[in-house]
């Protein structure tokens, strides 16, 4: 199989020990949705399973972005799931994880004022060795796109990643030894 770009990629399921990091931010002038992100969004990712026997995914996920004047979070509450993509290129690689989030204006020191309390996310990673790029999207129950990275309606998943302003992001694959098998 090949991805975007000719590359080869092994398509597997996470195996409990691959995990997502990464921090820094983006530059999402071109976001999309009702809280469209202005031209820089925060970026702070760690997504892993849990202690080893467990088969739940736990982390920290944030993304910070001002829209028409108000700053505004997304900070997933629950992991749904972790895929990835392995490539050939040095253990670089590809990562979508699906989560519930919740959206939070920032706006009123000392107070959270949760907006959206149960919502959508899906994050795409792309490791590129020395930087990564990172596409996201928020939705409601009802399909609406509440805040993106973007928007491609030509270029499926439609959700275009952006490459780092500064920072990193990394998708850490297990390798197994040669002559294991996995479970």
């Amino acid at each position: 199989m090949r991805a975007a770009g000719g590359l080869p990629f092994e398509i597997r399921t996470t195996a409990p020990s691959d995990f997502v990091t990464g921090g820094g931010y983006l530059d999402t002038a071109d976001g999309a949705g009702s809280y469209a992100p202005g031209n820089r969004t925060d970026v702070n990712l760690n997504v892993h399973w849990g202690m080893p026997g467990f088969h739940s995914l736990f982390g920290q996920s944030r993304l910070r972005f001002s829209s028409g004047g108000t700053n505004y979070e997304i900070d997933a509450i629950s992991y749904d799931s972790l895929g990835v993509l392995a490539g050939d290129n040095h253990g670089q690689g590809i990562a979508q994880v699906e989560a519930r989030a919740k959206l939070i204006d920032r706006d009123h020191p000392g107070r959270t004022i949760t907006l959206r309390p149960d919502v959508r996310l899906q994050l795409r990673v792309t490791d590129l060795g020395e930087t990564g790029s990172v596409g996201f999207a928020l939705w409601d129950d009802n399909g609406r796109l509440l805040a993106a990275s973007g928007w491609d309606i030509d270029q499926p998943p439609h959700i275009p990643e952006v490459l780092h302003g500064g920072g990193n992001s990394q998708v850490h694959i297990f390798e197994e030894p040669p002559g294991e098998d996995a479970d």
